[in-house]
């Protein structure tokens, strides 16, 4: 009798952990963040979406003059698709800051890494500092970043 009521209340606990869990997604759980037209965020948010769309080249077309004169779009292909072969965890990226005024600002975000599953599921965070620069067209990033990470570019010989 009393090996019976050990497994109802292991039973019991394990799913009320479980409905825990699923309130805690639920209310932590957050929409897009939305930007006003024209900033900086804004393309940003554009350039990640052309990545979850797999957009490349609208992605490369979010860059600068200045990333585009260092990497040529056959060069950001070729990563961009090393780098979706390799990189298959969730992501969650939330925009904290801008910093800088005039024509450069960097913009802090915080990565979120979603590894694993179930009980064994993970969460690695890592900030990041994308720099934007104003352009005749609007705001561009200023570093050839593949997703948000530095490219694997061999300089340009001057």
């Amino acid at each position: 009798m009393a090996s019976n009521r050990s497994i109802l209340l292991i039973g019991a606990g394990v799913l009320a952990l479980v409905v825990v869990s699923v309130i805690v997604v639920l209310v932590l759980r957050k929409g897009p963040q939305a930007f006003p037209a024209g900033s900086p965020q804004a393309a940003l948010s554009r350039y990640l979406a052309a990545w979850d769309d797999n957009d490349i080249e609208a992605a490369y077309g979010l860059l600068s003059q200045g990333a585009h004169d260092r990497v040529a779009y056959s060069e950001y292909q070729s990563a961009a698709n090393s780098y979706q072969a390799y990189s298959q965890t969730a992501h969650d990226v939330t925009i904290d800051r801008v910093t800088g005024t005039g024509d450069r600002v960097t913009i802090q975000v915080t990565v979120q890494e979603f590894y694993g599953d179930g009980l064994s599921a993970n969460v690695s965070r890592s900030p990041r500092s994308i720099p934007m620069i104003h352009e005749p067209d609007g705001w561009k990033i200023d570093d050839a970043l593949v997703w948000l990470d530095p490219g694997p570019f061999v300089p340009k010989a001057l």
